[in-house]
C-alpha cells in the first residue's frame, strides 16, 4: 500500500520531498511523533547505530523509519521557522543541524474545532505550513545520522482526523512523549494514540506512560464516534530510555503488542 497522504501533502511540488517518495515502489516506512516541539533527537534513538549499541535490541524491533512526521501546532518560545543550517540541539554528545528545508503547500485542515484540543487557540503566523527537513545528528557517541522529517504545524488531532484517518494511512512507530508538556498547551495527554496503534498499522510505540485522560482526549472520540476508548492493545515493553537520556518526563518505554 502506498502512502497517498504524503503525495497530497506533497501536492505538486517538485522538490526533495517528491524526489524522496519516488523512491519507494511502495510506501517509506513512517513515524508519527505528534506533539514533537523541538525534539530533533528521536531520530538518534531510532538509528541503527543505537540500536546496535543496546545488548539484544536490534532482533526485538521491527524495521526503522524512514521518515520521521512531526505535527505539532506551535514552536514554543521561538517564532522563527526553519532555516538551513540552524542548529536544533546541542549539548556536550549531541548537536542537530538542518541541512535542507523545503517549503510544501499549506494544509487545509478545519481549524475550528482546535479550541477543543488546546488552550491557546491563538494561532501563529507559521500554523498551517509544512516543511520537508533534511537533518543531520552529530553523535560523539553513535556517529554522524541523517534523517528525513516532514514537520506540519497543525493540531495533532485534527491533522489525523483530516489528513491520516481517511487515506488509511500506514504508520509503523509513534512516539507519545511530553505530550502537550511544553507549556501546558495541550487539552489532552494524547492517550488516544493508542486507539489509533492498530488502525495504522502500528508495531512500535514509544511512550512516557503519561496517560492522564483529560477533555482533549474525550474529545477525540467524539470527533471520531467510530473509535472505542477501550478498544486498545495490550503492549509490553521491550526497552526503557531512563528519563535523564531523553524526556525528562518520565522513563521512555519502547513497547510492542503483546503477542506481536
Amino acid at each position: 500500500m502506498t502512502n497517498d497522504f504524503l503525495f497530497r501533502l506533497n501536492g505538486e511540488n517538485k522538490g526533495k520531498f517528491k524526489s524522496f517518495l519516488d523512491q519507494y515502489h511502495g510506501s517509506p516506512r513512517v513515524c508519527w511523533y505528534p506533539s514533537c516541539g523541538k525534539d530533533f533527537r528521536a531520530p538518534m534513538f531510532l538509528s541503527k547505530a543505537y540500536r546496535n549499541s543496546c545488548d539484544g535490541l536490534d532482533d526485538q524491533l521491527p524495521q526503522g523509519p524512514d521518515l520521521y512526521l512531526y505535527t505539532d501546532y506551535k514552536l514554543w518560545g521561538d517564532e522563527s521557522v526553519f532555516q538551513i543550517e540552524d542548529i536544533f540541539y546541542q549539548d556536550k554528545k549531541t548537536r542537530v543541524t538542518c541541512k535542507s528545508v523545503e517549503r510544501l503547500p499549506d494544509l487545509d485542515l478545519d481549524w475550528s474545532k482546535a479550541r477543543y484540543f488546546v488552550s491557546f487557540p491563538e494561532f501563529e503566523s507559521y500554523t498551517h505550513q509544512v516543511y520537508f527537513l533534511q537533518i543531520e545528528i552529530e553523535s560523539k557517541i553513535l556517529g554522524n545520522i541523517q534523517a528525513n522529517v516532514l514537520y506540519c504545524f497543525a493540531v495533532n488531532e485534527l491533522f489525523y482526523k483530516y489528513k491520516i484517518a481517511p487515506y488509511t494511512a500506514k504508520i509503523s512507530h509513534i512516539i507519545k512523549i511530553r505530550y502537550g508538556s511544553g507549556f501546558g498547551g495541550s487539552r489532552g495527554s494524547g492517550s488516544w494514540v493508542q486507539n489509533v496503534f492498530d488502525k495504522v498499522g502500528g508495531e512500535l510505540l514509544i511512550t512516557d506512560q503519561q496517560y492522564l485522560q483529560n477533555s482533549g482526549d474525550k474529545m477525540f472520540f467524539r470527533l471520531n464516534p467510530a473509535y472505542d476508548e477501550g478498544d486498545n492493545p495490550e503492549f509490553k515493553s521491550i526497552h526503557i530510555v531512563p528519563s535523564e537520556k531523553w524526556s525528562f518526563h518520565g522513563d521512555v518505554h519502547w513497547q510492542i503488542k503483546v503477542g506481536a
